[in-house]
């Protein structure tokens, strides 16, 4: 049988820091506000080039040394905001996003960065958990609170029936280490060992993952299938969140120290390629909870962005602070937030309405849009999680 114990008790045990969290019960009260069923956060490894995407600006806009790639008139007229150049094929969803530029991130390290995305906290440690992993605390009915993108490969081609041995398997073992201690260590393995089983058990009763070929271009198919993937882990209520790294290989293929421009562009069609699809069909897929689109938040951003100087390589070296799409559910779509200034640094605004002030403007943190996206997902004080940054209103739909 492909599914390892091993492997199937890795996808239940959480990070040890999550045993001193609430953990879901049917007698948890739900939370006042409509909150996203499922979340997706798409980590685009290495660093995105806002002006190329998020932030287009014109040679008036910046200061003479600022790297402005492109003409006037290939910025994309989206109708609710401008898009640059890399990301016009995203102006038909322009009205269901909302970007986010000039988010500081504290670090121009990506193992430091990569750390805090998952956590979308500055200062983050590795015994922390994810921000996902939080947010699955408080899922509703789903066996597990979040996969990633290598826990799919070990969701396949096992029978059902092998699944259901395995639940029950699995089941027995929980019962074993509650009876064997009351401390928390048991407790909290023991819960997390019957998210596996019930996993399993779900697994059991729907169709297996089948690929599909959206391109022939490895790179384009493989971040296709992770997509994928995730879609199909939400339509059947498998989980609450999905983890993806576009890379799916371990890479940093947006880490664009020489040849900037081809670097970027290329990446960047291969994930659009499969997210703007990916994107349609959000609006077809559906579940007993409704339209996919209608229950996903989708985050998607880098660990830091591209400094605005090209270098001596024609690339461009790292940048503290990057650009951040989000869209879906619970969020106040159709608009670009944040403020860049003639260095493309970023500068103070309003925390109601994302738009330049005049005076009393706060410098957007990672710390914010973190405890922004645990609110929206129900959390009333993000701060009893060590989330200390501003709830961002502007980002919280009526």
């Amino acid at each position: 049988m492909p599914l390892s114990r091993r492997d199937l008790l890795r996808l239940g045990l959480g990070a040890a820091s999550l045993a001193a969290l609430p953990r879901p019960s049917s007698a948890t009260a739900p939370p006042r506000r409509k909150r996203p069923r499922y979340f997706l956060q798409i980590f685009l490894s290495g660093g995105i080039d806002a002006i190329y995407t998020t932030d287009p600006k014109t040679r008036a806009d910046v200061e003479p040394w600022v790297d402005v790639p492109y003409e006037p008139r290939e910025i994309v007229d989206a109708g609710a905001y401008p898009l640059g150049p890399l990301f016009a094929p995203l102006a038909p969803f322009a009205s269901r996003m909302a970007i986010v530029n000039g988010v500081r991130v504290g670090t121009a390290n990506h193992f430091t960065g990569a750390q805090q995305w998952k956590r979308m906290k500055t200062g983050a440690q590795l015994q922390m958990p994810t921000l996902l992993e939080l947010i699955g605390t408080r899922r509703s009915g789903q066996p597990i609170g979040c996969l990633r993108n290598d826990d799919f490969a070990m969701l396949r081609d096992a029978d059902p029936s092998s699944l259901q041995q395995l639940s029950r398997v699995l089941r027995a073992q929980a019962k074993d280490l509650r009876v064997a201690g009351a401390e928390q260590g048991y407790r909290t393995t023991a819960a997390n060992v019957e998210e596996a089983a019930a996993l399993m058990s779900a697994l059991a009763r729907v169709p297996p993952f089948r690929p599909v070929v959206w391109s022939e271009e490895p790179r384009q198919q493989r971040i296709a299938v992770a997509l994928q993937q995730a879609m199909w882990a939400f339509e059947h209520d498998l989980t609450s969140c999905v983890y993806l790294n576009a890379a799916t290989n371990g890479a940093q293929p947006w880490d664009s120290h020489n040849a900037n421009v081809l670097r970027q562009t290329r990446i960047t069609e291969d994930f659009l390629h499969g997210f703007t699809r990916m994107m349609a069909m959000l609006d077809q897929r559906e579940n007993k909870h409704g339209k996919l689109a209608a229950n996903t938040l989708v985050l998607v951003g880098s660990e830091l962005g591209r400094f605005p100087r090209i270098n001596g390589d024609l690339g461009k070296d790292h940048f503290p602070e990057a650009p951040y799409v989000l869209l879906g559910p619970a969020v106040r779509t159709g608009a670009v937030y944040g403020s860049t200034g003639k260095k493309m640094e970023s500068g103070a605004v309003s925390t109601r309405t994302g738009k330049d002030v005049a005076q009393g403007g706060h410098a957007l943190t990672l710390d914010d849009l973190g405890a922004t996206l645990l609110h929206l997902a129900g959390f009333d004080q993000p701060s009893v999680y060590g989330y200390d940054g501003k709830v961002l209103e502007f980002l919280v739909a009526a």
